[in-house]
């Protein structure tokens, strides 16, 4: 397993791709080619520093399809009180992959993850510290770990591949304004899920 992958700022680093680019985001829709392993769907963003990077998933896992960098816009992250400036791509890749996409506020940091993990791996690995609820009808659970980083939160959600996760950890503001560490988690997931893709 990834080590506290549900901590922003803890979050291992992967391969990241084309960061040598200054070329803008683009809302413009974009279809990826398929290749013969993974069904590619259509990106919001175009911009190469964005674009995901090869898979090489082991353990007859899935390709990661749902990728949180290119399927969530600037529009949706400006109205969660999110800089869409801050985007940055964060992936773990090993013989699984795990696609980040960090944000930043005054009061918290956010990841926005999509892996090939599944809910009950995570299930197994939090028990105990686990609220099942459901997002736009969504399986889903918040995850709060009780000692290790008591100023983060983490929320998963099922996808056919796995889970999408939200990763909130409040910053020194967050903690003066004496901020919940779940606080505005659900919403942010909410805005989120749609993205995803229904039945995904």
């Amino acid at each position: 397993m990834k080590p506290c992958w549900l901590v922003v700022a803890l979050v291992a680093g992967g391969a990241l791709t084309g960061c040598g680019s200054n070329e803008t985001s683009s809302q413009q829709p974009h279809t990826s080619p398929e290749s013969a392993s993974t069904v590619a769907a259509p990106a919001t963003l175009t911009a190469r520093q964005y674009q995901p990077p090869k898979q090489r998933n082991q353990g007859g896992r899935p390709d990661v399809v749902y990728d949180p960098c290119t399927y969530v816009n600037d529009e949706t992250i400006k109205a969660l009180g999110l800089d869409p400036a801050s985007r940055e791509r964060d992936d773990f890749l090993a013989e699984y992959t795990i696609f980040d996409c960090k944000f930043k506020s005054t009061v918290r940091r956010v990841t926005i993850s999509s892996g090939n993990i599944t809910m009950e791996q995570e299930r197994t690995r939090y028990a105990g510290m686990i609220e099942n609820l459901t997002v736009n009808g969504r399986e889903a659970m918040i995850v709060r770990e009780p000692e290790e980083v008591p100023e983060s939160c983490a929320l998963n959600m099922r996808t056919d591949q796995g889970i999408a996760r939200i990763s909130t950890l409040l910053t020194v503001e967050g903690l003066y304004q004496k901020l919940d560490r779940c606080d505005g988690i659900v919403d942010i997931a909410k805005a989120v899920e749609p993205t995803i893709g229904k039945g995904k």
